[in-house]
C-alpha cells in the first residue's frame, strides 16, 4: 500500500536533512512526500528542491505564506497513497514506522492507525529504540471515544496517526484559525470504521520554540478555540449521539483551557474577549452546563451574566 506524507513547511532548513533521511531510511519503501514550502524565506525551498531531485517520491508545491491549513491542504488534494500519514518539517520518523503500521491496514475496514511518539528537545541527539518483534496493540472501535475517555491529550496531533485516505475523504483543515488539528481530527474520526493503537514510539516530536503550542496566548487562540467548537457542531448536527459526546466531553475541556490560559495570561481584554464567546456559544445552543463539575457551572454561570 502507497503512504502519501503531508508535509508543511515553513522557514524550516535546519530540520529537513534529518526528516529527509528519517524518509529515505523507511523499510516500506512505497511511499511519496508532499512538501509545500508555505513561502519559506531561509532556504528550505532549495533544500526540498534538491532532496526531489535526488529522489523522484519527493514532491514540492509552493503557496505564498498562508498557514499550515492551506500547505496540508495543498499535500491532501494531490496526494495518490491509499494511506496518510502527516509530518511536522521539524520532526522525524522511526525507520520502521511505515513497516509496522501499514499492515495493520490488511483488514478492510481498519481506517486508522495510531501510535506513541517521543518529545524531543531541539539539538539533543535521540535514537529511537529497537521495535520488538512483536508490538502490543490494541483494537479501537471508535477513535472519537477512545480520544476523550480516557482523555488523551496528544490523541489530535496528526503526526501519531496514519489514515486510510477514504476516511479522509473531502475533509480539508479551516484555514486562517490555530489548532486546525484538533477540528481536522474529530471531523475524520466520525468516519473511521475501525481504529488499531499500537503500543511503540515511532515518532520524534521536536520541541521547536516557535510552534504554536508554545508561543505566547492570544486572542487568536481564543477565537480559534470557540470557531472549533462550532465547526464541530455543524459537522454533527446530523449526528446527535457524537454531538451529546463533544458536547460533554470534548467542549467543556476546550473552554477550560481557554479559562485557564486567559487567567494566565493576565490581559483584561483577552478575559472579556473568552467572556463574550462563551456567552455566543450558548446562544447558539453549542455548549450547556453538562461535563462542567458544580464549581466549573457556577463559573460558567457567573461568565453568562457578566
Amino acid at each position: 500500500m502507497k503512504v502519501s506524507f503531508v508535509i508543511p513547511v515553513w522557514n524550516a532548513a535546519p530540520y529537513l536533512p534529518r526528516l529527509v533521511a528519517s524518509l529515505k531510511a523507511q523499510g516500506h519503501g512505497d511511499w511519496e512526500a508532499l512538501c509545500t514550502d508555505d513561502g519559506s524565506t531561509d532556504g528550505s525551498h532549495e533544500l526540498l528542491r534538491a532532496a526531489a531531485a535526488e529522489d523522484p517520491r519527493i514532491r514540492v508545491f509552493q503557496v505564498p505564506h498562508c498557514g499550515s491549513s492551506g500547505a496540508r491542504n495543498k499535500g491532501l488534494d494531490n496526494a495518490t497513497g491509499d494511506l496518510v500519514a502527516f509530518a511536522d518539517a521539524d520532526d522525524f520518523l522511526h525507520p520502521g514506522m511505515l513497516e509496522t503500521a501499514v499492515p495493520r491496514f490488511s483488514d478492510p475496514e481498519t481506517d486508522a492507525v495510531t501510535f506513541d511518539f517521543a518529545a524531543v528537545e531541539p539539538g539533543t541527539d535521540f535514537a529511537f529504540g529497537r521495535l520488538p518483534d512483536e508490538i502490543p496493540s490494541r483494537a479501537v472501535p471508535d477513535m472519537m471515544r477512545w480520544a476523550l475517555s480516557p482523555w488523551q491529550p496528544y490523541a489530535h496531533d496528526l503526526w501519531r496517526t496514519v489514515y486510510r485516505r477514504e476516511a479522509i475523504g473531502a475533509a480539508r483543515f479551516l484555514p486562517g484559525i490555530v489548532h486546525q488539528d484538533l477540528l481536522f481530527s474529530y471531523e475524520v474520526w466520525g468516519r473511521c470504521r475501525k481504529a488499531v493503537k499500537l503500543d511503540c514510539v515511532l515518532y520524534a516530536y521536536v520541541q521547536s520554540p516557535g510552534s504554536v503550542i508554545r508561543s505566547e496566548y492570544s486572542a487568536g487562540k481564543v477565537d480559534a478555540s470557540f470557531t472549533i467548537v462550532h465547526e464541530l457542531c455543524a459537522a454533527y448536527a446530523g449526528d446527535p449521539a457524537r454531538l451529546r459526546l463533544l458536547r460533554r466531553k470534548l467542549f467543556p475541556r476546550i473552554i477550560k483551557n481557554v479559562w485557564k490560559q486567559t487567567s494566565r495570561a493576565g490581559d483584561p481584554a483577552l478575559r472579556a474577549l473568552a467572556r463574550r464567546r462563551v456567552k455566543e456559544a450558548w446562544k447558539a445552543g453549542e455548549i450547556g452546563f453538562g461535563g462542567f463539575s458544580p464549581a466549573k457551572k457556577l463559573k460558567l454561570l457567573l461568565d453568562l451574566l457578566s
